[in-house]
């Protein structure tokens, strides 16, 4: 997996200095080419924070809903939402307004959405995780398996926000598995079980049913009707017993990890085996006519114990809980050798490539809070991952933004930039769309439903937090 920048630095010293050697001495006194004076683009310092009542003036503006730039924009934003969006001449700026410079050089983008993350289920804890995510531009997440607090902290964004600077929440219930599942939710063993779950966790207002791995088929069929009856959609894993094929028919919405992919297509029913590529491409297809959406979630699945140690090592681990760092230390997934590693990305790239080019539909997750992935931080690597699985910077992004909108029935209210959006945005010193890191290495700060915090600001909340860590 490649999830460290710099690694093609290499390729500029492969220009040569071919007859070099056979240069005489006279080459000292030919003449030096001079040097141009490139000057930097002036990038004017952005306020701290503000709270309502912003302007970002001359701006470039990707609003995500097709691959273009808007260049030179002035985008007002008052009560959480995108009130004005035009060019700088044409937009008046309100008297007492805080103004945001773009000065012509900077880039707006909407916030990102990571769709697979795992809260802390230590309340406490859990909010302070959620500053992490948002410092990194990630404006909302999708909670994949609940713990009691995490309908709590979704319900908390209209009670008191001024207590939880967190983003916004889409929340699954407790995964629904057969005897003898990894995790600490009691096994569905009958049809009246599944049907009994799915009826409870829609009376309290999950968002989504989630099913995993060792469902029996009647088990996941009956889970299926019932959430049909109740109005409440189905993501998750693939169950082994049940198959892509059934999981597509029966209605499953979305598709955790390419799982599904692998037991149909592999030699050896796992990530490691060679794929079929003919299988891969008609469940691709099919995926794609049924409007199935999968979560690739390529870095946790290519976790490296060499990987597993740089994430440990690196200044950000400062930032992770200690319940999340035991949890991490505990967990079954502590990375794999790094050739199987190679092996399971390439074939995660093959169903990526194949699910994209038959008009598939992707979202952006990372499984944050599992696997040493860290909140926040590690949507970069997938990013970064996907762009070098095969996808343009744009449809990474895209699946960040706009799908994840799209996925959850909101595209008015976030993922684009547009007037009347939810103001999730981030403002960058780069433009995204030529290389995705500068999403995290060009930040300047991020707007969280109309309030701006500047790169600076959340770098001093970061300190503070690793600080209350011990760290």
């Amino acid at each position: 997996m490649r999830n460290r920048t710099g690694r093609f630095l290499w390729l500029g010293m492969l220009i040569g200095l071919v007859g070099w050697a056979a240069c005489d001495t006279n080459t000292t006194d030919l003449p030096q080419e001079a040097e141009e004076d490139v000057q930097e683009p002036v990038r004017t310092p952005v306020p701290e924070q503000v709270d309502d009542q912003v302007a970002f003036v001359d701006v470039h503006v990707i609003p995500m809903d097709a691959e273009r730039v808007l260049e030179h924009q002035t985008v007002l934003v008052q009560n959480k939402q995108i009130v004005e969006l035009g060019p700088v001449d044409a937009v008046v700026i309100p008297d007492g307004w805080a103004v945001i410079e773009g000065d012509g050089v900077r880039y707006l983008m909407p916030g990102l959405a990571d769709m697979h993350v795992h809260l802390n289920d230590i309340s406490a804890e859990a909010r302070k995780d959620h500053i992490v995510y948002v410092a990194n531009g990630v404006t909302t997440i999708r909670e994949m398996w609940s713990f009691n607090n995490d309908l709590t902290l979704r319900e908390s964004l209209g009670v008191n926000e001024s207590n939880r600077f967190g983003p916004y929440m889409y929340v699954a219930g407790p995964g629904m598995d057969g005897p003898g599942g990894l995790h600490n939710t009691p096994a569905v063993q009958t049809t009246e079980q599944g049907r009994a779950l799915v009826e409870e966790y829609a009376n309290k207002g999950y968002d989504f049913i989630k099913v995993y791995n060792l469902l029996a088929p009647e088990v996941y069929a009956a889970i299926m009707e019932e959430a049909a009856a109740q109005g409440i959609p189905v993501i998750g894993h693939v169950p082994t017993l049940v198959g892509l094929q059934q999981v597509v028919a029966a209605g499953q919405v979305d598709i955790e990890h390419f799982i599904g992919y692998m037991l149909a297509a592999s030699n050896n029913r796992s990530a490691t085996g060679t794929l079929d590529l003919n299988t891969v491409n008609q469940l691709a297809q099919l995926t794609a006519a049924a409007g199935t959406w999968h979560t690739p979630t390529i870095t946790v699945g290519a976790l490296s114990t060499n990987q597993r140690v740089d994430i440990i090592r690196s200044p950000h681990y400062r930032y992770v809980s200690p319940s999340m760092r035991a949890r991490f230390s505990s967990g079954f997934h502590q990375g794999i050798p790094p050739a199987t590693a190679e092996r399971v990305e390439a074939n995660v790239g093959i169903v990526l490539r194949a699910v994209q080019e038959a008009g598939g539909r992707l979202l952006l997750g990372t499984d944050a809070g599992f696997g040493f992935m860290q909140p926040g931080f590690s949507i970069h690597d997938e990013l970064v991952n996907m762009v070098e699985a095969g996808l343009t910077p744009y449809e990474a992004l895209r699946a960040g933004t706009a799908n994840a909108a799209a996925f959850v029935g909101a595209s008015d209210i976030f993922g684009t930039i547009t007037i009347g959006s939810r103001a999730d945005l981030i403002l960058l010193d780069e433009n995204p769309l030529e290389e995705v890191v500068h999403v995290r290495d060009a930040r300047v700060g991020v707007m969280l439903r109309g309030r701006w915090r500047s790169a600076a600001w959340f770098e001093h909340e970061l300190e503070a937090l690793a600080t209350s860590y011990g760290q």
